[in-house]
């Protein structure tokens, strides 16, 4: 077996990548949790739920969206279910379905502008027009690269 090595670019833009990606999320979910008492987590689903037509996706799409494994995602739906935030359904041919309250509406309704307050403060406030052209299209690279066949706009 051949051992893999990276070049010193390599690890310097890999570590730059995970640093600046671990720090700006985690000064973002601290803000939302400050301010409005959800989590980052929460913010995710949620967001990902309000932004569908109905404001319902099946638990497995919900999943591949994340990339959080099957009991990750059960766990903290589980939590969400007891703030009545969402709720799971069972639907013949199409599984579970994740489906957001009036509660969980309130709650992103509430947390979006912290969230773009602190995606401002912590990422945009750094980057001018042309390194979030850059950046837009670095991640429209990775994402075709890692999921080809992705086609999360099918949600609705």
């Amino acid at each position: 077996m051949k051992t893999e090595k990276l070049t010193d670019q390599e690890l310097m833009a890999w570590r730059g990548f995970r640093r600046m990606a671990e720090v700006i999320s985690s000064k973002i979910a601290s803000e939302l949790q400050k301010a409005t008492g959800i989590s980052g987590q929460d913010f995710a689903i949620l967001a990902l739920l309000k932004a569908t037509r109905h404001g319902e996706l099946r638990q497995r799409d919900i999943q591949q969206f994340l990339g959080w494994d099957k009991s990750r995602l059960s766990h903290q739906l589980s939590r969400m279910e007891t703030r009545d935030a969402v709720i799971r359904e069972s639907r013949q041919g199409k599984g579970v379905v994740v489906r957001i309250t009036k509660a969980g509406t309130a709650l992103i309704v509430q947390a979006e502008p912290v969230h773009a307050a602190a995606v401002r403060q912590y990422f945009l406030n750094f980057l001018n027009a042309a390194d979030t052209g850059a950046l837009t299209e670095i991640a429209g690279k990775l994402r075709k690269g890692i999921e080809p066949d992705a086609t999360y706009e099918d949600f609705d």
